[in-house]
């Protein structure tokens, strides 16, 4: 197993052959071929299949007042769902990205952890 502990090194090493490929999130992978692109010109992100692999997101919280915020946060969150403002927001930022990385055109393997 290789690591890496910066992006950019992780660019590298791939460009060095150390290993094919590393799996990035759609959002991070659309990014970072337009960023890296002048450095790695050979980059590419895969165009038949995709990695799922559900990951929660985290809000990490600080200062007195964490755990009435984090409570807010929750409660907040929740209402979103149970009215369906939380998909609305969801397709709101998310459904060009998912149209331009083609994902409803992908084969798609689930890999549970």
């Amino acid at each position: 197993m290789v690591e890496g502990s910066t992006t950019a090194g992780l660019h590298s090493m791939l460009a060095a052959a150390r290993f094919q490929h590393f799996p990035r999130a759609i959002d991070e992978a659309v990014y970072e071929q337009a960023a890296y692109a002048p450095a790695f010109p050979t980059l590419s992100v895969e165009r038949s299949f995709a990695l799922y692999i559900p990951s929660p997101r985290y809000f990490f919280l600080g200062g007195g007042q964490q755990r009435r915020l984090a409570e807010r946060l929750e409660y907040g969150m929740q209402l979103l769902v149970a009215d369906g403002r939380f998909d609305q927001l969801f397709h709101e930022f998310y459904d060009d990205l998912i149209e331009k990385a083609g994902l409803r055109k992908r084969r798609i393997f689930r890999l549970d952890q």
